[in-house]
Formats: structure tokens, sequence, C-alpha cells
């Protein structure tokens, strides 16, 4: 916002002649002055917009730097929409270029890092202060979640608990089965160091793979067919049908937020996420193993011709 001061009384009482000669007006004193700041305020605007967008840039190359490092280059997305559109069945589908191998992303001293996995964790534990908290994921075998207090179990929730979230006091739980028919549900204990029944946030429109607490306090979370954010008081859809959706044992490992960005992790590979507003769809970035990508050069090319 530019705020324009009150300029001397001279120009404040000065009668503007009949031509309304606005340059004659700026000539005085005080109009000279409120210009020169005028100029100033401008300057200092260019100035910190040209500084934001050399920082955004900056960043930017920091994290094709660090892809690069980790043996990932850009994928054009509709590689992985030719790849789905092959076949039509993905229970089936026998392409091992991009099953396996799970990138997963995650920060170490507030540094980006990747490590790779043959196969996802059933189970996950949280420590809380005297408490220990402890969730399975068996599938459609089911699950739970308890805690242990001085060597005693205590169950608090069956189901197929996938993520544990300490967010303040609050403990958030993201229970959900993707057998048959997909379905989710955010729980939340309020206070995690007096451990109670989980009280229901929100359902889901999918079962949740992978979520974090963002920088602004949202809980995002990744699933096989999109991204959400959810709240205490809302639940909002940021990107629904999501490029890597529909192909077996090929969806999120990993989630975490850089620089106003969300790295996805996926099997041989990594989506660079940018939220751009509530009403446009996200911009996505691929980046696969260079190994997939020459794997997939003829395809690439008959996509471009």
């Amino acid at each position: 916002m530019l705020v324009v001061p009150i300029v001397s009384e001279t120009v404040n009482k000065r009668r503007l002649p009949d031509n309304r000669d606005v340059a004659s007006l700026l000539k005085t004193p005080g109009c000279r002055s409120c210009g020169r700041y005028i100029l100033g305020a401008i300057m200092r605007y260019l100035f910190s917009l040209s500084f934001i967008l050399y920082a955004l840039s900056a960043s930017s190359n920091e994290l094709e730097k660090i892809l690069e490092s980790w043996s990932l280059s850009k994928t054009p997305v509709e590689i992985i929409e030719n790849i789905k559109r092959q076949d039509r069945d993905p229970e089936s589908y026998e392409d091992l270029r991009i099953k396996w191998d799970r990138h997963v992303v995650y920060k170490s001293d507030g540094k980006l890092k990747l490590k790779i996995e043959r196969n996802p964790h059933s189970s996950t534990e949280l420590e809380i202060g005297e408490f220990l908290y402890r969730s399975i994921d068996k599938g459609e075998f089911g699950g739970e979640l308890g805690y242990t207090y001085r060597g005693e179990y205590f169950p608090l929730l069956e189901g197929n608990v996938r993520k544990l979230i300490l967010y303040g006091e609050k403990l958030y739980i993201l229970e959900g089965l993707d057998h048959m028919m997909s379905r989710g549900v955010v729980y939340v204990i309020p206070d995690a160091e007096n451990p109670s029944h989980p009280e229901r946030v929100t359902l889901l429109p999918e079962a949740p793979n992978e979520a974090l607490i963002t920088d602004d306090g949202f809980l995002l979370i990744v699933g096989d067919n999109g991204l959400y954010f959810v709240s205490d008081d809302f639940f909002s859809i940021l990107y629904w049908n999501a490029f890597w959706s529909g192909i077996y044992l090929w969806g999120p490992t990993s989630v975490v937020e850089y620089t106003d960005k969300y790295l996805i992790g996926l099997p041989k590979g990594v989506a660079v996420v940018e939220l751009i507003s509530p009403f446009e769809p996200p911009k996505i970035e691929l980046y696969m193993t260079n190994e997939f990508n020459k794997s997939i050069q003829p395809t690439a090319k008959a996509s471009a011709d």
C-alpha cells in the first residue's frame, strides 16, 4: 500500500489555475517534496520486488541442483499419462521401470535428503513425554493405535493408522484403507500428553498416504488421487485426479515443504508442487531417475511430435 503524506500548507491552500495546470502546481516546493517521496517509494517497491524475484530464482536453481545431485532430471508429466493410457488395467501393469525404488524425501537439520526404500513401513512409533504411541497398518487385515505407559499398553483406536503428526499439544492421526474402496479419516487427540479417545476432525475422499503440517499451520495430506488442506475449521481439495493416480504400486511415499514448494516422493522420482492460489490448479514439475528418462526417450519423442 502506497501512503502519500499531506504536503505543506502552501500547496494545500494554493488555488488551482482555471485550466487545472497540474504541471505548474508540481513546481511548487511542497509538491516537489511530495513527488520525490512518491518516486522514492516507487523505487523502494521496485527494488524489493526485484530482490524477491531474485531470491525465488536462486532458490529454484538451488532446488534444481539438489535434484540433479540425486540423479534426477525433468520428465514431462505427459509421459506418465501416456503410460497410464497404454494399460487401462493398473492391477496387471507390468512396466517395472516405475514400480520400485521408492524415493523418500525428508529434512535433516533443515537440509533436503533422499533415501531409497523398497517397501513402505507398516508401523509408526512416536514418543511424547512419558507416553509411547504406536500405530499399526496391516491393510485389509486391520490395524490400531495405542500407547504404552510405564510398561502397560492401552489401545485407543481400531483402524489402519498411517501417520502420526504432533503439532503443538495436538496429535493428528491419519487413518484409512485403500482396498476395494478407498476411504480415510483425520482424528486428533487435543492433548498428546494426556491420551484420550481420538476425536474425528474430518472424513477424507480416499486413504491418506503422507502428510505434514505446513509453515502456515495447515495439515497438508497427500493421497493416491490428490492433495488436501485440513484445519479444525475447513477441508479443501487442492488437486484431484493427480497424474500419479491409477498406476498400481505407484503412489506418494513422502512429502516435505521447501522454499514455498512441496516435494512429493514417488517410486523412481520426485514431484515438485507449487500452489498458485485456491482458484488455480497447482504448478507441477516431475523429476525421474536418469535411467528412467533414458528408457522413455522414444516415447517422449513421439509425444512431442
